[in-house]
């Protein structure tokens, strides 16, 4: 049997770009989309909402959630019992969050939660040992900027943190609990608040540390007398 060479060529033309279509479409990063939640590979994006329960069970493993723009309590009872997406990372923007529940972040995160940001998050909500509760071993970042702040001696609970960055939050003074929090952060940054005194005796020794990283303490109101020694006595290659 005999075959036309164009008819060939054109079948075979037309079979590449199907197979060139398949790949393409199939390229693509698949993505979940339910009211004003975006789901991308491992990345969700939530505007003027928190992400209900049902969107959440649709996904799977660890994700990073970033929310803006929302009015809200942060409560538990939508959360209890979906068995969807970990939170891994949890970033929260220009919002407002009026109160937020004893376990939340754990239970929301289910029991994931490595790394918190709020920024910009105005609102009667409180950091406290209730609201962290459950992240005692988790928690390893935690970024709070231009949100007033009172107290953070409750931040203690939190063993395993290693990144603090608190910027901008009117801060006046650090608990005496941040001395325990120092032996295990490796990177601060207290920039732009209204602290006159920092533990500088267990700053210094910790800065010592192979592990530690850098920090930051700019545009603060510090008080210079001799407390400030030990860190000035530091050899330059531990600063």
């Amino acid at each position: 049997m005999l075959f036309s060479s164009e008819l060939f060529s054109g079948k075979s033309s037309s079979v590449t770009h199907l197979i060139l279509l398949f790949f393409t479409i199939y390229s693509i990063p698949i993505k979940l989309i339910h009211g004003s939640c975006e789901a991308a590979q491992s990345v969700i994006i939530c505007t003027n909402e928190f992400p209900s329960s049902s969107f959440l069970n649709n996904l799977t493993g660890k994700h990073e959630l970033i929310i803006t723009s929302v009015k809200t309590k942060l409560d538990i009872k939508s959360f209890e019992k979906y068995q969807g997406a970990q939170i891994n990372r949890l970033q929260i923007e220009k919002s407002t969050i009026y109160s937020i529940e004893p376990k939340f972040f754990n239970i929301f995160s289910r029991n994931s939660l490595e790394r918190l940001s709020l920024s910009s998050v105005d609102g009667s909500y409180r950091l406290d040992a209730q609201s962290l509760a459950g992240l005692s071993e988790k928690l390893n970042t935690l970024r709070i900027n231009d949100h007033a702040l009172d107290n953070i001696d409750d931040f203690v609970i939190l063993n395993k943190l290693t990144r603090l960055y608190l910027v901008r939050t009117h801060l006046t003074q650090l608990p005496n609990s941040f001395k325990q929090l120092l032996t295990h952060l490796e990177d601060i940054n207290l920039s732009e608040n209204l602290l006159s005194y920092i533990p500088w005796k267990e700053l210094a020794e910790r800065i010592q540390n192979d592990q530690f990283l850098k920090i930051q303490l700019g545009k603060n109101l510090w008080n210079c007398d001799c407390s400030v020694k030990p860190l000035i006595e530091l050899k330059p290659e531990a600063k």
